[in-house]
């Protein structure tokens, strides 16, 4: 994750002195070396990029050494100009003229600039607060200003709002650094996975948040393992009093999870179901007068019956398909 970096001077001494080139149109070069800490640790920062900027290019340019030290020069060719320390491609931070130019002098020690790391851009959360609808909350960095600010989302894990198969979307600007997006009509790949991410862009940078995974809450079902093959068991519905006939047509039609092959169980899966149903969960077990329901299966004793189960005692019986008396159905979907 891209971090800003906020810097103190601690102290400056001045080594040498300033040589004017009037013939060649240069005024001054000055040399500036310093040495980068974290601000709490007080480790050596290495691998940052230190650039001396007058706001729109780029003067010199340094990676910090292992030991957290730089060393940049810069040829001024008007003493009227301003610069800036820029780190990280991400904050500039102003250099005084008379720090810059020095009065006479040319080459600056930075005894030490202590630093402390902030996040530019924070995926705060990315998820699913119901089966269609995706949530997304980001936080910019204290003190950022950015051009734009939004979230990326799609099937890889990597998303990028430069790439055709992501899908970007730009969050209106505010005061507050936090933002969030409700993204209704979500459509999920096979795999039942997103990943998304926010995103900032600073001074024509592209800086990215974390990557956060996005289950779609097929995931989150409850499965069970019957003759070696694991099933999927779709929510219970607030169906009751259905006939075999309306059972199976209700798991015939079911679309859920980007699924739509959810079957009613057969008498042998369905009694599985039972025997776990503690796991599986979410079972009407007692109707509102007391008595116990029953589970339709897909298992038909003739043209006129079916088997079903009762989740009173686990006792399987058969059932003339037309009865709908206290009868519910769970829909199934094999995994494998």
């Amino acid at each position: 994750m891209k971090k800003i970096i906020l810097f103190a001077l601690i102290a400056i001494t001045c080594v040498s002195c300033l040589n004017t080139l009037e013939d060649e149109g240069v005024y001054a070069t000055i040399t500036y070396k310093g040495r980068l800490l974290d601000k709490s640790s007080l480790q050596p920062i290495s691998g940052m990029v230190v650039q001396i900027t007058d706001g729109t290019t780029v003067q010199s340019q340094a990676t910090t050494t292992e030991e957290g030290r730089f060393q940049l020069e810069v040829v001024l060719t008007d003493i009227t100009d301003d610069y800036y320390i820029l780190l990280s491609g991400h904050a500039h931070y102003p250099l005084k003229k008379g720090q810059l130019v020095g009065f006479g002098k040319s080459e600056y020690d930075f005894a030490d600039i202590l630093l402390e790391s902030r996040d530019v851009i924070t995926t705060i959360y990315a998820g699913m607060i119901d089966e269609t609808t995706l949530q997304l909350e980001a936080e910019v960095g204290e003190g950022i200003e950015y051009l734009e600010r939004g979230f990326v989302y799609g099937k890889g894990d990597n998303p990028t709002i430069d790439v055709s198969e992501y899908t970007k979307v730009i969050a209106p600007t505010s005061d507050s650094q936090k933002f969030e997006i409700n993204i209704p009509n979500i459509a999920f790949p096979i795999s039942n996975v997103l990943y998304a991410r926010a995103y900032v862009i600073v001074s024509n940078e592209i800086i990215y948040g974390d990557v956060k995974m996005i289950q779609h809450p097929y995931l989150d079902l409850p499965t069970f393992i019957h003759s070696g093959v694991t099933y999927r068991v779709a929510p219970e519905f607030d169906i009751e009093y259905i006939d075999w006939f309306q059972a199976t047509s209700t798991c015939k039609n079911l679309t859920y999870g980007g699924h739509s092959d959810w079957v009613i169980p057969t008498k042998e899966e369905l009694n599985t179901m039972y025997v776990n149903r503690a796991v599986i969960g979410g079972f009407k077990t007692q109707h509102l007068y007391g008595n116990y329901y029953c589970y339709w299966s897909s298992s038909e004793y003739s043209s006129s019956c079916a088997w079903a189960q009762t989740w009173l005692d686990g006792f399987q019986g058969i059932s003339e398909k037309d009865d709908s008396h206290y009868f519910r159905v769970r829909c199934v979907r094999k995994e494998n």
